[in-house]
């Protein structure tokens, strides 16, 4: 890809996957402290209701991770998830990673230009490494928990399953698509 075209380059499938998994977790996170937290009387969420699977699901022993309600994992996690590909897609770009080196480069006023690129790069590549781990553990989890629910509990959540197959199709675009573009060009 010509460098004027990647300086404008935005990718508009994988933040769309992301925003289906933030906005998915945030309806299913206001729904579990609504029924948990407030018996449900903030207001009347039957609109937002998924089916007595959903609330089967949701009242199961496994509706905890690490001592964290799902959906409230969920949202955090995948929140996180979208900041890590955001530093990565933006890189060099990103406000933070230039103040980073600024500082850096005032108290160490030797250091060239091209010290500047190469950290920026590194700094880069350390959070794509951290996020693609991420992105593998998020997506066994998500296996974990679709065996749960076919298996153990044999009920299936539809919004729970929105957020799995959305999660594994944002994993396959980025490591069949984009990873294989952002290498090539």
């Amino acid at each position: 890809m010509p460098e004027e075209q990647k300086k404008h380059y935005f990718p508009i499938i994988p933040f769309f996957l992301l925003g289906i998994l933030i906005i998915n977790s945030a309806v299913l996170a206001y729904k579990y402290i609504n029924f948990y937290y407030f018996k449900d009387i903030l207001a009347d969420i039957h609109s937002l209701a998924c089916t007595t699977d959903c609330d089967a699901v949701m009242l199961s022993k496994y509706a905890l991770l690490f001592g964290i309600p799902t959906p409230i994992f969920g949202l955090i996690s995948f929140s996180l998830l979208c900041y890590m590909f955001s530093r990565i897609h933006f890189g060099t770009q990103h406000p933070d990673l230039k103040t980073k080196i600024d500082n850096e480069n005032a108290d160490n006023p030797e250091s060239s230009q091209d010290g500047n690129t190469e950290q920026l790069e590194s700094e880069v590549e350390k959070i794509q490494r951290v996020f693609e781990t991420f992105l593998i553990l998020l997506v066994l989890i998500a296996l974990s928990y679709m065996y749960i629910m076919f298996f153990k509990l044999e009920l299936v959540c539809k919004f729970c399953m929105l957020s799995h197959i959305t999660l594994f199709l944002f994993a396959a675009y980025y490591f069949i698509y984009y990873k294989r573009f952002s290498i090539l060009s």
